[in-house]
């Protein structure tokens, strides 16, 4: 009888609030774990990030980075695909708000807030499209000219003149080459990016530069005090203005 009790006090669910995490505050939530100098984690460098909290508290972390908004972190696999067979036909999320707020206040651009951000019904619909643009047969019309890219990819990196800048940081380089490609695939026109690595004045380095700040901004937005939807912040202020140059 008391192996059975031990066995049921085992299964028995926890409450949420018992899932351990980093400590919650009013107003500032756990904000102040990330303030530079003085917080231990760092929205910039998630996977260390990741791997103290794990180390700290477990497979499974509750964080409020938002006051009344928790996060669920998992890190065991089964946990995850559990999670991904219950959520459902129309699952829901909340990310890239504030890009999604930068295009509805433009529908003379957007006709919906894009993949990212949007949930339902609506969420479900643009998906199918992708998914027919990214079937085995629209792919393969692209296979011609992507390859042609790539080659000249190797070249410029084989190039003993681009050794300096190689040896500094090859990031810049996987992102001249993904540039090429979707401009050729999307637009059918070259941004040359592949020679512009280095040149910030260039089309291809000034279209690389603002992605990829918009793609900071995201998680600091996301995560960040929300002041955004009330007033123009410095951080919504660069958003818009990198999503304005992309756009144009």
């Amino acid at each position: 009888m008391g192996s059975a009790t031990q066995v049921l006090k085992q299964i028995v669910p926890k409450r949420f609030q018992d899932i351990p995490g980093p400590k919650s505050f009013p107003v500032i939530g756990t904000l102040h774990n990330y303030f530079p100098v003085i917080g231990e984690f760092n929205l910039q460098r998630l996977h260390h990030s990741g791997m103290l909290k794990y180390r700290r508290y477990g497979k499974l972390i509750k964080e409020e980075i938002i006051p009344g908004v928790n996060l669920l972190f998992l890190y065991d696999p089964t946990d995850i695909e559990s999670m991904f067979r219950l959520e459902g036909r129309y699952p829901s999320r909340r990310s890239h708000t504030a890009l999604e707020k930068f295009r509805m206040d433009t529908p003379d651009l957007h006709k919906s807030g894009g993949l990212l951000p949007t949930n339902g019904i609506e969420w479900a619909n643009m998906r199918g499209q992708y998914q027919q643009s990214l079937s085995r047969e629209s792919v393969q019309g692209f296979i011609t000219q992507t390859d042609e890219i790539v080659f000249e990819f190797l070249q410029r990196v084989n190039d003993p003149l681009e050794q300096p800048l190689l040896t500094k940081d090859f990031l810049p380089y996987l992102m001249s080459v993904y540039a090429e490609i979707l401009g050729s695939n999307l637009f059918s026109i070259r941004f040359g990016a592949l020679t512009s690595v280095g040149k910030p004045e260039s089309l291809g380095e000034k279209l690389i530069k603002a992605g990829e700040t918009v793609n900071s901004l995201t998680l600091r937005t996301d995560n960040g005090p929300r002041l955004w939807q009330w007033f123009d912040t410095p951080l919504y202020k660069s958003l818009k203005t990198n999503m304005g140059y992309l756009e144009k």
